[in-house]
């Protein structure tokens, strides 16, 4: 039988020869892993006023000096990186980030506006899951398929009518930004919080070329550390008003979650220094190599969504697996496990990223070699050698080691 390390090893060696376009996932660098296996790891901590076991505590732990120290710094980084107020990184993930917003900002049998799954919308927020967890009811937010983009006069006028309680920015398939201020304005106008889930686009905020209003423009900027963002797995929340963010940090401990795993937010401090120092320069990168692969791919025989807005604004670009399947017979489940042969990785609804390649030094004049790669391969013909060729001398960019 196989010891774990054994699977681990080979799981890390395989992964380490292949061409990774899934816009979910990203590398961390050496600093950051280390920080993640560090002592901070083994400890606890339960810093906050409490009323536990018939006492009212500051920390039922001692030996918590330097870990109150990290996350101290890191809240720092956090309001630095993303121009905000205050800041946490208590969340275990970008979902459960999204949980305790919903529970700290919308009252019981509340509504909440979000994105249907079919317009692009993580599905948490629809039914079956979320509202039937939390006994809100959800309302579609209006969609512009056209532009793939929320449709802002449709959104404003439903605001206004239906009275939400919480309008949710939650897109899992993005490419364009919405259009922040009119909807802030309309939720502003009726009470209604406008909370941004940037679990894939946080990286190209915090670098400045992708919604840069996000938290200007809304009452909480939250979501997932290990997509476009170069961090552990795991989730942040950052706001432009500090009473807001009070309420929310009062849904952590010993309601949405307890412990915060104190190694996984000095990973994430440690990445936070490097977006502060390449942030800028990754973002662009990332985003440039996304439009150029883009063309590269459309313009090769596979065809990609959106070429009069010129593809896409994030790290994203969509392949359009309907004429794909029409002209090949192939649908999108049986292309990704086509690629996956060769050793290039994709989701089973072909969306493709850019965000690991660029973190690993690849750039526009390199867009050609991938888009060819990919084309072959989704044809059929044996690219495993040249894919491996391609990658292997790769070095990891924008990090301070």
């Amino acid at each position: 039988m196989d010891r774990i390390a054994d699977l681990v090893g080979e799981h890390e060696a395989w992964r380490s020869r292949c061409l990774n376009l899934i816009p979910s996932e990203n590398v961390t660098s050496p600093a950051v892993r280390a920080a993640l296996g560090s002592d901070l790891g083994h400890r606890y901590t339960f810093r906050v006023d409490a009323y536990l076991h018939g006492h009212v505590i500051e920390n039922a732990y001692r030996g918590t000096r330097w870990t109150e120290a990290v996350e101290d710094r890191v809240e720092e980084l956090l309001r630095e990186v993303y121009s905000a107020e205050a800041a946490t990184a208590r969340p275990l993930s970008g979902h459960i980030a999204g949980v305790t917003a919903l529970a700290a900002l919308v009252p019981k049998g509340g509504l909440v506006m979000a994105l249907l799954p079919d317009d692009g919308g993580y599905d948490g927020y629809h039914p079956p899951h979320l509202p039937d967890l939390m006994g809100y009811t959800a309302m579609d937010l209006p969609w512009d398929g056209s532009r793939f983009q929320v449709d802002t006069e449709a959104a404003v006028d439903g605001i206004r009518g239906a009275r939400p309680d919480a309008v949710v920015i939650n897109q899992s398939f993005v490419l364009f930004p919405p259009e922040l201020e009119p909807i802030d304005e309309a939720c502003k106008e009726v009470g209604a919080r406008l909370l941004y889930d940037g679990s894939h686009t946080l990286g190209l905020i915090a670098g400045g070329h992708f919604q840069p209003d996000a938290v200007e423009r809304s009452d909480l900027l939250f979501g997932s550390t290990h997509k476009t963002f170069f961090g552990p797995q795991g989730g942040l929340m950052v706001a432009r008003d500090p009473e807001v963010m009070a309420r929310v940090r009062a849904s952590f401990t010993l309601t949405t979650q307890d412990n915060a795993h104190w190694n996984r937010i000095a990973a994430l401090g440690v990445a936070l220094e490097e977006m502060k120092v390449y942030g800028a320069r990754y973002a662009y990168q990332v985003i440039s190599n996304a439009k150029t692969l883009a063309r590269a791919l459309d313009e090769g025989g596979l065809p990609v969504r959106y070429a009069d807005r010129d593809y896409t604004e994030s790290h994203q670009m969509m392949l359009d697996t309907a004429a794909f399947e029409e002209r090949t017979g192939m649908d999108p489940q049986t292309l990704a496990i086509r690629l996956e042969t060769q050793d290039i990785i994709v989701d089973a609804m072909c969306r493709l990223g850019t965000n690991e390649m660029t973190r690993k030094g690849l750039v526009e004049k390199d867009m050609a070699t991938v888009a060819d790669l990919v084309i072959r391969a989704s044809a059929g013909e044996e690219v495993k050698g040249e894919v491996h060729a391609l990658v292997e001398d790769l070095e990891l960019e924008f990090t301070l080691d």
